[in-house]
C-alpha cells in the first residue's frame, strides 16, 4: 500500500517495495505530484534497503527539490 504526504503544492507518494526482472532488488518508487500539472509528476526509484523511514520531513524536501526542477524562473524583463 502506499504512502501520501499532503505538501505545500501537491502530494507526494511512496510505493511499497517491488521488484521485477531487470531489478531484482526491490524499489520504491517516490513521486512529486504538483497541484497545477494537470497530471504530470517527477519520480524517482530508490532501492528499498535505502529508502529507511520516509516521513514527512523527507517529503517536503523531495517536493521542494523537484519543484525546483519543474519551474523555470522568470527573467526580468528590464
Amino acid at each position: 500500500m502506499a504512502k501520501l504526504f499532503l505538501v505545500t503544492h501537491g502530494i507526494v507518494t511512496v510505493s511499497s517495495p517491488r521488484w521485477n526482472v531487470n531489478f531484482p532488488v526491490k524499489q520504491v518508487c517516490v513521486t512529486y505530484t504538483p497541484d497545477n500539472y494537470n497530471g504530470w509528476a517527477i519520480a524517482q526509484y530508490v532501492d528499498s534497503s535505502e529508502i529507511g523511514e520516509f516521513n514527512q520531513e523527507r517529503a517536503n524536501t523531495f517536493a521542494l527539490d523537484a519543484e525546483s526542477k519543474l519551474r523555470i524562473p522568470l527573467r526580468d524583463p528590464a
